[in-house]
């Protein structure tokens, strides 16, 4: 089995694969036996079943140091020649055609992140997706077997951002890289920074027949 991951630009970061490892049993006795009341017991480290969870797949990294903000949005359709009107009466800063759908934006802090395409023009690195959240680009591809796919989701809880969860096949993700390459699609719920290197989101490679299972309900008294 096997899951390739490319780089398409310098500046991309290849997915991580993290490993945690149990409690330091001797910080746990350096504790015991010199202070009165501090422990270092009961750690979620101690729990297998945790510490595999967070070991499981790869750990996607921000490329870039960024600043998000929350997403201030509304979605239209409207012809080309009405979107000065529209921009007008909403005070739009920019707006976005996202497959024939205007998306009018009220901020237009996501025109700072442009990169250098492969045609040497300026490409947008963030583009919005309505209801309040963009697609991140991050400048990789993504190639596994043909009856596989990817799940994407958040390990850990995050106060500033959602990642919104998915389920990327084989053949989706030959489109993505056609286009634009893999991206996840994140809502912002505050302002907030990630440096370079931070996690991001974690994908989980699954076999396709993870959707087929039947199931059945059963009470018991």
């Amino acid at each position: 089995m096997e899951i390739i991951f490319k780089r398409n630009y310098e500046w991309a970061l290849a997915p991580i694969k993290r490993c945690v490892l149990p409690l330091d049993k001797e910080n746990q006795q350096l504790l015991a036996n010199n202070f009165r009341w501090l422990r270092a017991g009961r750690r979620k480290e101690q729990c297998s079943p945790w510490r595999v969870a967070q070991s499981i797949g790869w750990d996607i990294l921000s490329p870039i140091d960024i600043t998000m903000k929350p997403i201030d949005d509304t979605a239209l359709r409207a012809n080309e020649n009405e979107i000065s009107e529209i921009v007008s009466k909403l005070g739009s800063k920019s707006v976005w055609n996202r497959q024939g759908e205007i998306i009018a934006l009220s901020d237009d802090w996501l025109s700072l992140y442009q990169f250098r395409g492969k045609g040497d023009n300026w490409e947008a690195m963030l583009i919005p997706n309505g209801e309040r959240s963009i697609e991140w680009r991050l400048g990789l591809s993504i190639e596994i077997p043909n009856d596989y796919s990817i799940l994407v989701f958040q390990k850990q809880w995050q106060r500033s951002y959602n990642l919104l969860t998915g389920i990327l096949t084989s053949k989706q993700l030959k489109k993505m890289e056609d286009i634009s390459g893999f991206s996840v699609a994140i809502e912002p719920l505050e302002n907030f920074k990630l440096s370079r290197g931070d996690v991001v989101a974690s994908i989980l490679l699954i076999p396709n027949n993870t959707f087929n299972h039947e199931h059945r309900v059963v009470d018991i008294y």
